[in-house]
């Protein structure tokens, strides 16, 4: 009212420090945002689309990267290394880049390197999500790719 904003709700842990907004087709604008945290012996981004409402905001995760070690068995990299909203008359796609990298051994095997250094060995991977309404969707073609770099079972 008269030039300044009115809150209408709060909710605390929204974080929006790191968000970048994205006009969908009605006009509207959702924010793609990232956020991360570090301990217990895990560095985790994640990557998430905030739709604010009059009540509140609508939060999907679309990815979270994990940085570990748990020698000897597994030891993983995974880095945000950047998004990009892409325009095109089909549509618009935000690109995101993840740098991955992974060593899996045995109880016996020494794991070469520590993943939360930069030398660790990685990967550059790209997976693509479509805007559909308010909502971005992983493209078909990323789908086993995600799978691979996501994966929860060891």
């Amino acid at each position: 009212m008269n030039g300044h904003w009115t809150p209408l709700w709060y909710r605390s842990g929204v974080i929006t420090r790191h968000c970048m907004p994205i006009p969908t087709e009605s006009g509207r604008e959702i924010l793609v945002c990232a956020s991360g945290y570090y301990g217990m012996g895990h560095e985790t981004t994640s990557v998430y689309t905030l739709t604010l409402g009059k009540t509140g905001a609508d939060e999907e995760l679309l990815l979270g990267t994990d940085t570990f070690n748990w020698a000897p068995i597994v030891a993983q990299r995974q880095v945000l290394n950047g998004m990009e909203l892409v325009r095109s008359p089909e549509g618009s796609t935000l690109r995101i880049r993840i740098r991955h990298g992974r060593i899996q051994g045995k109880a016996s095997d020494r794991i070469p390197g520590d993943p939360l250094k930069p030398s660790f060995p990685t990967t550059t991977y790209m997976l693509s999500f479509a805007l559909h309404g308010t909502h971005l969707q992983l493209a078909e073609t990323d789908k086993a790719l995600f799978g691979d770099l996501f994966k929860k079972k060891w």
